[in-house]
Order: structure tokens, then C-alpha cells, then sequence
């Protein structure tokens, strides 16, 4: 898997350099998270498309602070998209990067092929304890992300430390990240959106309850929606096989 950097954004994708005869996958993290999350679908969905994985300003490797908005993410994904020359990329978003996927899928059609949104709603209103959480840390907030995020088949060990491997050091920008969350809602707007949407939910997802990704599904016209059953809020790691397996056969059918 190539890693790289590119006027301050870091990456990861495979293959490398793409190949100009597929479709190509970008993938944004969810809140205080970074490009790590996604290592499972950049490696496992590269025989399908090109995969890359960014981590935004102010995340992992990324240079830059963080946003305050899901507007400014926006931006900053569409300046990468610029940066890479991804053409018209199939744009997968999880939670937060949901909320981005959502935004710029409406904001901006002609840019985006399709859109993969899991474990996201078209509202994210955060807890105040998320809030609470995060001021008295990072180890804090995992602790408590971790306890209640994934499902408990899927509380192991190796699970717990790459999920915590994943995450942003800086509880300031995670912070920040779910402030934005908090004020994003396009509930309003969905049926805008004019192009093939895949939404994948979980059926013991209780950041974003599955209800959110039926209501996305319901709204979004022709949407289709995949169910991940006994999976939590991550479950592109926690069942990373039936996730890849849904976003391959959505792209089997945009061919």
C-alpha cells in the first residue's frame, strides 16, 4: 500500500499509480479519526477500483488545522480531488466523512460519480458527554468510543487497538470535528442528489442508529441500502468483509 503527501494532504492508495481504465474510490474518515480507518478497504477493494484514503487537515499525517464546518472539509476534499486529478471518483464517507460525502454529492454533481455513505445520517447531533469526554483527553474519549461504538462481538483486542490506531491525537481537532458534526443537517436537501447512492448501515450502530441510514435511503432517490447485521458504528473493520463486498457489487452496477 503507497503512502504519500501531497501539498500538505497524506494518503494512502493501491494501487499505485492508478489505473486509468478504473473507477476510482476516495475514502473520508469520520470524526477524530484519520486515513488508517480505511486501510481494510484501500487494500481489499483495490482488484475493483482504484482506492485512496486522505487524511484531512489537521488529522494523522495531514498538515494544517482542522475545520469547524462540514462546508470547510468540503473544500479542503475538493481541493485534494484537484491536487490527484481523481477524474469523477465514487466518494465513500463514514459518520463525519458521511456528512462531507453527503454535502459535496449536493453541492457539487458534476464532480462526483456515485456515493457510498455508511453509518452516517443527514443530521448528526453529538451528545454533550462527547463534548465532556474529549476534555480530559484523547485516551478518554477512546475509552469511551470504544466501549460503546463497536459491537460486543467485535470488543477484541486486535479490534480495540486498531480502531484507537486510527484515531487523531489531538482532542482539540476532535473536538472541533463534532461540533461540526453537531451543526450539519441536510435532511432538507437529500432529494437533490442526483446520482447512484449506496447507503450501508448497521444493525448495532448506536452513535448512528440504523433508523439514520434508512431515512438516508428513503430520501436520497433511487438509493439503495445494505444492512450490516451485528456490526456497530465501525464496521468497515469490525465486518470488513461484507462491507467490501457491498461497495464492490455497487460498482459492478455503475459499469
Amino acid at each position: 500500500m503507497f503512502q504519500g503527501q501531497e501539498q500538505g494532504f497524506a494518503f494512502i492508495a493501491e494501487p499505485w499509480p492508478f489505473e486509468p481504465d478504473r473507477p476510482t474510490l476516495l475514502f473520508i474518515h469520520g470524526a477524530g479519526m484519520s486515513k488508517s480507518f480505511w486501510a481494510r478497504q484501500v487494500t481489499g477493494l483495490s482488484h475493483a477500483a482504484n482506492c485512496v484514503a486522505a487524511d484531512l487537515p489537521g488529522h494523522g499525517e495531514s498538515l494544517g488545522p482542522g475545520a469547524k464546518t462540514i462546508d470547510e472539509y468540503s473544500d479542503r476534499v475538493l481541493e485534494f480531488v484537484d491536487l490527484l486529478c481523481l477524474g469523477s471518483p465514487v466518494l465513500c464517507g463514514h459518520s463525519m466523512g458521511g456528512a462531507i460525502a453527503q454535502n459535496l454529492l449536493i453541492g457539487n454533481p458534476g464532480v462526483f460519480r456515485a456515493g457510498v455513505l455508511i453509518s452516517t445520517g443527514a443530521r448528526l447531533k453529538v451528545l454533550p458527554l462527547v463534548f465532556e469526554t474529549l476534555e480530559k483527553g484523547m485516551d478518554t474519549f477512546a475509552d469511551l468510543t470504544l466501549s460503546v461504538a463497536l459491537a460486543e462481538p467485535h470488543r477484541t483486542d486486535a479490534i480495540r487497538a486498531e480502531v484507537r490506531k486510527s484515531m487523531t491525537s489531538d482532542p482539540a481537532v476532535a473536538k472541533d470535528d463534532f461540533t461540526a458534526c453537531n451543526a450539519f443537517d441536510v435532511m432538507d436537501r437529500l432529494s437533490t442528489i442526483d446520482m447512484p447512492v449506496l447507503v450501508i448501515g448497521s444493525s448495532e450502530d448506536l452513535s448512528t442508529p440504523l433508523k439514520y441510514s434508512k431515512y438516508l435511503a428513503d430520501s436520497i432517490p433511487g438509493a439503495r441500502l445494505v444492512v450490516i447485521d451485528g456490526a456497530g458504528h465501525f464496521a468497515p473493520i469490525e465486518k470488513t468483509g461484507e462491507v467490501n463486498a457491498a461497495i464492490a457489487g455497487f460498482l459492478n452496477r455503475l459499469a
